[in-house]
């Protein structure tokens, strides 16, 4: 049945958004059938390679906007990458072996211009639940490989902030909207920075809970 059902194609993006779920709720087959899980995860990551990305800029479609727009590529791409994380977060033991591979499949999509804020989001979520097995320094060598372009560009230097930050945050720019470019009351460099805020705080909060055994708390 598993097979036949990652043999099916579909073009439209209320099928795929109908068909990530299905291939989502059967992510626990994995623990029994690790086999199973990497087909799954791999046809995941096809069909999201195989959508359009002409609106990867745009902000993300909000929840209930996205159940009844199921019928854009948007959200077609956003349901595909939630369904990614529910099966790394179902079996992470399973997937663990295959992090170099899989970290490569988002740096490929990322390089590419193919992932929107969000669905960076939820990847990373993935990258760090499928690293948990391997102990706090792997999630932590993740944590720094996801988070470094954001440190880089907002903060350049340990106690130095970006001077674009300082710009961006100031009455004078948020108060233009986006009469300079953007949607939705903000510039796309607005945008970009709320991104980078929110992938870094899904990242934090997927790792909370790892700590290093041999470190004491300060």
């Amino acid at each position: 049945m598993l097979t036949r059902m990652l043999a099916v194609e579909f073009s439209s993006p209320v099928a795929v958004s109908q068909m990530s779920r299905l291939l989502e709720s059967m992510g626990r087959t994995a623990l029994v059938r690790p086999d199973a899980g990497t087909a799954l995860l791999h046809r995941l990551f096809a069909i999201l390679s195989g959508l359009p990305a002409d609106d990867v800029k745009s902000p993300p479609a909000r929840a209930k906007a996205a159940m009844t727009a199921g019928r854009t590529s948007q959200a077609a791409r956003q349901r595909v990458c939630a369904a990614i994380l529910g099966v790394c977060a179902a079996a992470p033991e399973v997937f663990n072996a295959h992090l170099e591979a899989f970290a490569n499949q988002v740096d490929s999509l990322r390089t590419e211009g193919r992932l929107s804020g969000a669905e960076r989001g939820a990847l990373a979520e993935a990258l760090l639940a499928v690293a948990g097995p391997s102990g706090p320094a792997r999630v932590r060598d993740v944590l720094r490989w996801l988070l470094e372009s954001v440190q880089r560009r907002w903060v350049p230097a340990p106690g130095a902030v970006s001077p674009d930050l300082v710009r961006l945050a100031s009455l004078r720019e948020l108060a233009k909207g986006e009469g300079a470019g953007g949607t939705q009351g903000l510039s796309d460099a607005h945008w970009e920075l709320f991104h980078d805020v929110q992938l870094a705080e899904r990242c934090l909060r997927r790792s909370a809970g790892d700590h290093d055994p041999g470190q004491q708390d300060a």
